[in-house]
Formats: structure tokens, C-alpha cells, sequence
């Protein structure tokens, strides 16, 4: 679910760059085992990821994404 939620929120960016962004190509599965990830829902569909990295003395915010909902669209 993860997956499909950075794919929305990024596809646009396919265009403009000529190729999908970092984001798209990482293994979620992976980043979850590795790093903080949470998630922001609506209902059982996630709309939101903050991925979170552990450094020495501090958090590197490594990705972050939301899917505007528009009312009437599914």
C-alpha cells in the first residue's frame, strides 16, 4: 500500500524528470525494516508517508508525501 501511495504522489514528476523519482524505485519493505516509517490513512487507504532516518545525534526526514483527496474521487 506504500508503494501506491508514493506512485500517486509522485507520477507527476515521471514528465518533468524524464524518469521516476528516487522515492519511486526504493523497496518499501526494505525502508520499513530499516528506517521510522509512519503513515497518515483515510479510512483503510493511506494518503501520507513520512520516512524517517536514525543518524548519529538526529532524524534526517527522508521522505515525505501526500496524496491530495478530492471529494467524489476514489
Amino acid at each position: 500500500m506504500i508503494t501506491e501511495c508514493v506512485a500517486a504522489a509522485y507520477r507527476y514528476y515521471i514528465i518533468r524528470l524524464g524518469k521516476p523519482p528516487g522515492s519511486m524505485l526504493n523497496d518499501y519493505r526494505e525502508v520499513i525494516q530499516q528506517h521510522r516509517v509512519l503513515v497518515l490513512t483515510d479510512g483503510a487507504k493511506i494518503i501520507g508517508v513520512l520516512v524517517l532516518i536514525r543518524q548519529d545525534r538526529s532524524l534526517l526526514v527522508d521522505n515525505v508525501l501526500y496524496i491530495l483527496i478530492i471529494k467524489g474521487e476514489d
